[in-house]
């Protein structure tokens, strides 16, 4: 399917945006954390809590908008108001001094969040033609991860301003990020989104059935993924990755953005992999990545430490725009689809961070020894979903 000038500049818009709201979140995440840490003296499990409490506002919050969406397609033209309120939110953890108001603000910023990324992700997916929507849906997250190697090359150069300016930043870049979507939606006023999903060969209901098993196993896999790689994701990685190699802010802000762009290298050509060959087998190999980085992590050396980042990232990164574009062509309910894999991994990785950051409390300098290799409990306990992550992959070796 050709695409016309205008709907070109909207999906690059679409991009763009996804870049500035990642851009503005993910920077506001290492200032919250390390200001929860040592500012507010707060232990990590409360700390996880601070994302958790965001993801599972937003996975609800996924769900509600995803299924407006497929019935009321006239809601994407309110989604730039949440952009502007999330801008307003980050302001105001200025006047927060405890851990529960910054809670209730993450929580907040979760709300926002789910009315807003799963509806751009499904204009995304809706935009574009079927032959390449692997690879675009891998170039929005791709944009995204970009995002995040920013804000954290920018959070090494801001971490000793005062708190008030760093969170100025990410809050003028949602601002930015609410007129790009307005440009953009501007650009495909009037457009029906459902026939252009039709005309684009998403809709195929003869696959329905036959592919029914398959959707919901690879909703399976991703909350099992999102929970053993959970310790690379939000503001738990920041106290995680200093406190375990004894690093400082920047370092620790530089080594995650490294870790980062090198998994969106890899993850974009799982896209292609997903689009030219095999969405089950570009699925189980993520599945294999997440399960290897876990046990790198657990080592006791920061060579294998570091490694176990980079393939954590590529395992979250390239696993999300693969399952969606397998929801985008064989779920009849397109939007809520996309919603669903957001839904599933934005749980598993609130529960991983509750459950990691509790056992790495409890057990942040316990070690076991295997034939002479020091081997941390608190990293290795994220493998309890193992007997899940194996039963997806033989799922899908048959589906």
């Amino acid at each position: 399917m050709s695409l016309n000038i205008k709907t070109k500049i909207s999906l690059i818009l679409f991009i763009v945006s996804g870049f500035l709201g990642a851009l503005g979140f993910r920077l506001s995440v290492p200032i919250i954390a390390f200001y929860s840490r040592e500012v507010l003296g707060v232990p990590v499990i409360i700390i996880s809590s601070i994302f958790v409490g965001f993801m599972g506002a937003r996975g609800i919050m996924a769900i509600v908008s995803g299924y407006i969406m497929d019935i009321k397609p006239r809601y994407a033209r309110i989604i730039p108001v949440f952009a502007f309120l999330t801008s307003l939110v980050i302001l105001c953890y200025i006047l927060v001094k405890d851990w529960s108001g910054i809670i209730a603000l993450r929580v907040l910023q979760g709300i926002l969040s789910g009315c807003l990324w799963p509806v751009v992700q499904f204009l995304v997916a809706s935009l574009s033609p079927r032959e390449v929507k692997g690879r675009t849906l891998s170039l929005y997250f791709i944009s995204g991860s970009l995002a995040v190697f920013l804000a954290n090359i920018v959070y090494a150069l801001i971490f000793s301003y005062p708190l008030w300016l760093q969170l100025l930043i990410p809050s003028f870049i949602y601002i930015l990020c609410g007129l790009t979507l307005t440009l953009s939606l501007m650009t495909i006023r009037g457009m029906d989104f459902k026939k252009t999903m039709v005309r684009g060969g998403t809709l195929l209901s003869t696959h329905k059935s036959s592919s029914g098993n398959l959707i919901y196993t690879a909703v399976i896999g991703g909350f099992a993924l999102s929970f053993m790689t959970c310790y690379v994701f939000g503001d738990l990685s920041y106290i995680y990755v200093s406190e375990t190699l004894n690093i400082g802010k920047s370092m620790t802000a530089l080594l995650l953005a490294y870790a980062g762009v090198l998994g969106i290298m890899v993850s974009y050509l799982l896209g292609w992999a997903s689009d030219k060959y095999s969405n089950k087998k570009t699925i189980i190999a993520t599945l294999l990545l997440a399960m290897i980085s876990v046990f790198l992590v657990s080592c006791g050396n920061m060579y294998t430490f570091v490694l176990g980042l980079i393939l954590a990232a590529i395992a979250a990164k390239g696993y999300r725009p693969i399952t969606k574009r397998l929801l985008a062509i064989y779920s009849s309910l397109p939007a809520l689809g996309i919603a669903a894999i957001d839904t599933s991994m934005n749980f598993g990785l609130s529960l991983g961070q509750i459950f990691f950051g509790g056992v790495y409390d409890t057990y942040k300098s316990s070690v076991i020894h295997v034939n002479g290799l020091t081997v941390y409990i608190a990293p290795l306990s994220l493998l309890i979903l193992l007997p899940l992550v194996i039963y997806v992959m033989i799922k899908l070796s048959k589906a």
